[in-house]
């Protein structure tokens, strides 16, 4: 069977997500934890927001005030399936390398239309 997107797929004309550039448009990056488990005790963002390109540094605190609750960041695949709800970033604490975090440092690249901004951060391990 002889799919209609293949043409576009094959020969390259395919429009994705990131073809997309509109007016006024933003571009978001994601600081991921290095560490496997620890406390989050301060973050400075100012130099991050001293960057050109860079108009906001949102951290996990931010995002604790302006949601009412934690919310499930992803949605429940299998009826009755426990998961806990978590904010968008990190508050207080790492869990796992990887781990969403505005107040850890970055993995290094830079985007097509925006620079990633790196903030220094102050964590501790969590004893185990």
């Amino acid at each position: 069977m002889r799919r209609k997107e293949d043409p576009r797929l094959l020969t390259g004309r395919a429009r994705f997500v990131d073809d997309v550039v509109l007016p006024g448009m933003l571009e978001g990056a994601v600081l991921r934890s290095p560490h496997p488990h620890a406390r989050i005790r301060g973050v400075d963002v100012s130099a991050a927001l001293e960057l050109p390109g860079v108009l906001a540094v949102l951290t996990g605190d931010e995002v604790r005030q302006a949601c009412a609750t934690p919310q499930p960041v992803v949605w429940r695949m299998i009826p009755d399936q426990r998961m806990t709800e978590q904010y968008a970033l990190a508050t207080d604490k790492v869990r796992y390398v990887a781990s969403r975090s505005s107040r850890s440092p970055p993995s290094t690249g830079t985007s097509r239309r925006t620079r990633s901004a790196s903030s220094k951060s102050t964590t501790s391990r969590s004893p185990r």
